[in-house]
């Protein structure tokens, strides 16, 4: 696993400094703290930092071929490159090392921008060609790595992390007022923004091409859900086994310690339980974390029914970290406002692991699969509601659940229940849009200054939802669209890269394997969610492995206890920061001290919006010259 980056000047004339190059990759030193690489041509430079995993010894980069006119940098893992390597040595290509990084450089040349059906992993590369003058970059089809881009009259950059962007000199660094709007609505920037203006994300999927200084960005695969309605159950679930054992078997290869995640959910549960009984039987280490709180953000418990069951060498740790110290550093690891609060267990049980291990796998990406999350078991109760005799279902929404105000921010039961209600008279998509929203239109209005208000209310962040509904034909599969094309790479495989590469740990997925994903997308909706049940394929293939208690256990997310800390830790923290500085003087000092004392009071229950504008102070304060 690495961190790359590059620069290319427009004028052909103008050299790269090799000084800038390099105080740019040290940048990513985190990302790849074994080596480091560089290759410049005149008005081009490359560079890598690289954590060694395979070919530990030779596998230094840049990589070159045969001739030294074409050379890569790359950050990922290429999980079939033994394969594709024999088939291009068959054809006559030669190999100077025994890494997956030849293997792309190699297929490039054979196929140019064809080269990626070819590939399965997680990888962003680049890739110079001397001969034609031309830069490749690309990124997998998940997301599951990332890769930034900024340009301008002068210049062309890329970078792993927007911070390597950013040690490069004179560059247009405007802020971008609506991926703030972005932000505040979803807790992430969606890609391609960023909350720089002219720094962009490249899409998931995707491969942009600088040529003759044009840039051409286009897409080389993009999920489509077409069910397959001759799935029988039994032969779905049989596939998935089939699909899983081998995405995991590829996953393994390291010449590094390997351990995995283990929370005691399905989908780490799941992975867990391949690894060690299929591969490396006897021989896995798991890893989990508890906060010393209450049981509600502790599975620990979980973890160890199935540590116990699967023999693994199982490693816990209960953590009470120092918030004031802790939250700046993960904020510097993100390099843009991003508020999900299960960045910090994140970066913790990241820092744990790696104490044993170099390697990690994961069970993220079962959600965005097979439907795990209460939106879609609403989603699915409005479904159902909507199948009934259209007589029955029009008196109940015109005479009883129309007349019902929604409750938002409370935790009751009964809350809940009148939010489902309204649901019902509202429809799918602004059903789906009020679940995955943070701060609402309202709450938008009370925090920000007149000046951009006035941007706000012409700006619709909503628009990929809608675009993303109006892709599927099912309810539930528009909301699964939205999850995997944005919620998963902008917000969840961000909070896992960088945690993890922040303690230079690799972490795989491999739930995220593209054929496992093409797969889910064919499967009847009564496959991923029955009744109340989501993930129901998984939970029907892993009842045959797994205790009863972890098959039937709710989905508990991977939750700091945030309102806690607002409450003690970082209460007086949290005023200073929101309310005394000064660097959220561009919003609305009123709205905002209304909202905390809302919440302190016990009116309202605003965690999650204060944590998200506690973020947000936090990144400005880092980044002062954005006031």
């Amino acid at each position: 696993m690495c961190g790359i980056t590059g620069i290319i000047y427009k004028d052909p004339d103008r050299s790269v400094d090799p000084i800038i190059l390099h105080r740019a990759n040290d940048t990513l030193t985190h990302r790849g703290p074994d080596d480091s690489g560089y290759y410049i041509d005149g008005n081009v430079g490359i560079a890598m930092r690289r954590l060694s995993i395979i070919d530990v010894a030779g596998g230094h980069q840049p990589v070159s071929n045969e001739t030294e006119q074409i050379h890569i940098v790359y950050n990922g893992e290429l999980y079939n490159y033994q394969h594709l390597r024999e088939t291009l040595q068959q054809k006559g290509h030669k190999f100077k090392t025994k890494t997956d990084t030849e293997s792309i450089l190699h297929n490039y040349e054979e196929k140019g921008t064809d080269l990626f059906a070819d590939l399965n992993g997680m990888f962003a590369f680049a890739i110079w060609d001397s001969t034609k003058k031309s830069l490749l970059i690309g990124r997998d089809r998940l997301g599951i790595k990332p890769l930034f881009y900024y340009e301008d009259d002068e210049k062309f950059i890329f970078a792993s992390e927007i911070k390597a962007i950013l040690a490069f000199p004179d560059s247009d660094l405007s802020f971008n007022n609506e991926a703030l709007f972005d932000f505040l609505t979803f807790t992430y920037i969606p890609c391609p923004a960023t909350i720089y203006q002219k720094i962009k994300k490249l899409p998931p999927g995707a491969f942009l091409q600088f040529h003759e200084n044009q840039t051409t960005v286009k897409l080389y695969w993009q999920l489509e859900y077409n069910i397959n309605h001759n799935w029988t159950l039994k032969d779905a679930t049989n596939k998935l086994e089939e699909l899983l054992y081998d995405a995991i078997k590829i996953r393994l290869m390291s010449e590094v310690p390997l351990g995995a995640f283990l929370s005691g959910g399905i989908d780490s549960s799941a992975i867990a339980y391949f690894i060690s009984q299929k591969h490396l039987k006897d021989n896995l280490h798991t890893f989990s974390i508890g906060f010393a709180t209450n049981s509600v953000y502790n599975e620990l418990p979980f973890s160890k029914i199935v540590a116990e069951q699967l023999q693994t060498f199982h490693h816990t740790q209960i953590v009470k970290p120092r918030m004031v110290d802790l939250l700046p550093k993960v904020v510097s690891l993100l390099d843009e406002p991003m508020a999900d609060p299960s960045v910090i267990p994140t970066y913790l049980l990241s820092q744990f692991t790696r104490e044993h291990v170099t390697v990690a796998l994961s069970g993220d990406g079962g959600d965005e699969l097979f439907a795990g999350y209460e939106r879609q078991r609403v989603m699915n109760i409005l479904r159902r509601f909507y199948s009934m005799p259209d007589g029955v279902k029009n008196i109940l929404i015109n005479k009883i659940f129309s007349k019902i105000n929604p409750v938002e921010q409370k935790d009751s039961l009964f809350a809940s229940v009148k939010r489902i209600l309204s649901d019902v008279s509202a429809g799918y998509l602004p059903t789906y849009k009020r679940w995955i929203t943070n701060f609402n239109s309202g709450l938008l209005q009370q925090i920000l200054t007149p000046d951009l208000l006035i941007e706000y209310h012409h700006y619709n962040s909503y628009r990929i939802v809608e675009e993303c509904f109006a892709a599927c034909d099912d309810a539930i599969n528009q909301s699964l669209n939205f999850e995997t094309r944005y919620y998963l790479p902008d917000d969840l495989l961000v909070k896992v890269d960088r945690m993890s590469m922040g303690n230079s740990l690799e972490v795989r997925v491999p739930f995220l394997d593209h054929r496992i994903v093409e797969f889910a997308s064919t499967l009847p909706m009564d496959f991923k969610i029955k009744g109340k049940t989501g993930k129901y394929i998984l939970k029907n293939l892993m009842k045959r492995y797994l205790p009863k208690e972890i098959i039937k256990k709710p989905k508990q997310g991977f939750s700091p206890p945030i309102k806690e800390w607002l409450k003690d830790e970082l209460r007086e923290y949290c005023h200073d920061a929101l309310l005394s500085s000064n660097v959220l003087n561009k919003y609305n000092k009123y709205g905002i001290e209304k909202l905390l004392n809302e919440h302190y009071t016990g009116k309202r229950d605003f965690q999650y919006q204060i944590w998200t504008l506690l973020i947000l102070s936090q990144w400005l304060e880092t980044n002062k010259s954005m006031l």
